[in-house]
């Protein structure tokens, strides 16, 4: 940059990337020369900067107005101005005016690859995941008051600046961030609070670190079969909506020990689930269909107290009592959910399966994807390998945020 035209960089001239980037550049400066650890440490440190100068090592007030500059630094941050070359040496001028600062330009200032990222050109790992972002943004529009301390953004930052920060922030912090602020709402009947759980259930299924989490296996080359290396149908009902392209959605749950499930995860009663799917190499393959549809039948009832535990499929059984008219019905929803581009799912879990299954698990796994596939094929095939460690215990510590924003006769 340092041979180019000076007309180039004229006061009034645009740098040569978007105000984003200009941001996360200039925060890398301001740690490495003030230490500034987050956003809000370099907004703050910047807008000191801007309205207090040093002559003769002493300080003075600028003619600056604190909130002014605050304005015009969230502008950039947020993309939504773009910085000149004339604000970039203004810039350079406060910082080396410092004390102790080592010599600065304006080249220093400017990242040597900007990136712009907008909503037509996202950030790599998203880029199949710009409706659900979008989603994000329109309910942080319509409720400003929600975006205040999310993520760790500065105060008026915009909702795309909100949605990247809540993003980027791991998503057991995010989801205990935001169950903490929905019980506050929901604590004063506020009818945002809605909005508040279908923007965690969002941010949930775009949070960054789930790229890891939900690798494919190389040998699940049909997209009607995942699997994941996860422990818990809580995060597996994550990873099937990322993998949709869906924001996650959650059964109702009634007590501090169940494991929230996906309102598409198909529910087994748990006597009957290690038998069913354990013995599948014993029975003849046209005979699963029914079986399965039976066990469904009988978890349409579970109840708890006077609650249906699966509302949707106790409304299919209210509607078709009998055993043909249930097993009819739930295969068309299952089919119809297929022909929107969704599908229902049903967990394989490895921990659950292991003292049932006879011999290799793996090729267990096989025969069931392969009896399944021909049986029912509208049906989506989960299997949950499990994690060990750090990444095991992240995925736990997910559970109990999530189950408190749905736990029912509770207050959270």
């Amino acid at each position: 940059m340092a041979g180019e035209d000076n007309d180039e960089r004229d006061d009034n001239k645009p740098i040569p990337c978007d105000g984003r980037a200009f941001w996360a550049h200039l925060r890398k400066v301001m740690q490495q020369r003030f230490g500034c650890a987050d956003d809000a440490a370099c907004m703050g440190k910047l807008v000191e900067i801007r309205t207090v100068r040093f002559r003769e090592g002493r300080p003075e007030p600028t003619a600056e107005n604190p909130q002014s500059v605050r304005r015009r630094l969230n502008a950039w941050r947020s993309g939504e101005s773009h910085p000149s070359w004339g604000s970039v040496r203004n810039l350079v001028a406060f910082i080396q005016q410092q004390p102790g600062q080592k010599p600065i330009d304006e080249d220093d200032l400017i990242p040597e690859q900007p990136a712009v990222y907008t909503h037509d050109n996202p950030p790599e790992g998203q880029k199949n995941l710009q409706n659900l972002r979008l989603a994000i943004c329109e309910i942080l529009q319509k409720h400003p008051s929600l975006a205040g301390g999310l993520g760790g953004s500065c105060e008026g930052a915009g909702p795309q600046t909100v949605c990247d920060d809540l993003v980027k922030t791991g998503a057991d912090q995010v989801a205990t961030l935001l169950v903490q602020r929905l019980k506050k709402l929901r604590s004063e009947r506020d009818p945002a609070a809605d909005d508040l759980q279908r923007l965690l259930w969002l941010v949930l299924t775009v949070a960054a670190d789930w790229v890891d989490f939900q690798k494919q296996d190389a040998t699940a080359n049909d997209d009607a079969v995942l699997e994941l290396r996860l422990r818990t149908a809580t995060v597996a009902e994550i990873a099937v909506a990322r993998h949709e392209q869906e924001a996650c959605s959650f059964a109702p749950v009634f007590t501090d020990g169940e494991q929230p499930r996906g309102t598409m995860s198909i529910p087994l009663p748990a006597a009957t689930y290690a038998p069913f799917l354990g013995r599948l190499d014993s029975r003849q393959p046209e005979l699963l269909k029914k079986t399965f549809l039976g066990h469904l039948r009988d978890a349409a009832y579970e109840a708890h107290g006077n609650e249906a535990r699966y509302p949707f499929w106790k409304e299919i059984r209210k509607a078709n009592p009998s055993i043909v008219g249930f097993a009819n019905a739930a295969e068309g929803e299952i089919d119809y959910q297929e022909s929107k581009g969704r599908k229902f799912y049903l967990l394989y879990m490895d921990e659950l399966l292991t003292d049932t299954v006879e011999g290799d698990l793996d090729a267990h796994w096989k025969k069931a994807v392969a009896t399944f596939r021909a049986q029912m094929p509208a049906l989506r095939l989960v299997r949950l390998r499990g994690l060990e460690g750090e990444k095991a215990r992240q995925e736990y510590r997910l559970v109990p945020p999530i189950r408190d924003a749905i736990l029912k006769g509770k207050e959270i």
